[in-house]
């Protein structure tokens, strides 16, 4: 699937980077030998050939429904796959992008109900 300009023209992280990491700073530490077996076969087999070339910030909706369409005859690896796709993407500490933009640090101001 061809990419957009913009992502092809953007040279940021890609999904590939952030599975290198994901690997590193979550499976390999918190995940049990059978489990970290199962995410690592779903990065190999089906995530990374499909999305690991793309920037990390080029990667949308359509493609995630893509990969899981590709592997409609294998619904339980299909679920699996999407369940680590999303985790990595809500990686604790600074997504790579804010990392690449210079901007890792930037303290946001809390989100919430202002207190009367």
């Amino acid at each position: 699937m061809p990419l957009p300009l913009a992502a092809r023209a953007n040279g940021g992280p890609t999904v590939s980077d952030l599975a290198e990491r994901y690997l590193e700073q979550h499976v390999e530490v918190r995940l049990k030998p059978r489990t970290r077996q199962g995410v690592r076969g779903a990065l190999r087999n089906h995530i990374l050939p499909a999305l690991g070339r793309m920037p990390v910030a080029a990667v949308e909706r359509r493609h995630v429904i893509d990969l899981q369409q590709s592997m409609s005859a294998y619904p339980v690896a299909a679920n699996r796959a999407l369940k680590v796709l999303s985790h990595m993407y809500r990686l604790p500490g600074p997504p790579l992008l804010m990392v690449r933009l210079g901007i890792a640090g930037l303290k946001l101001p809390p989100i919430g109900i202002p207190k009367a």
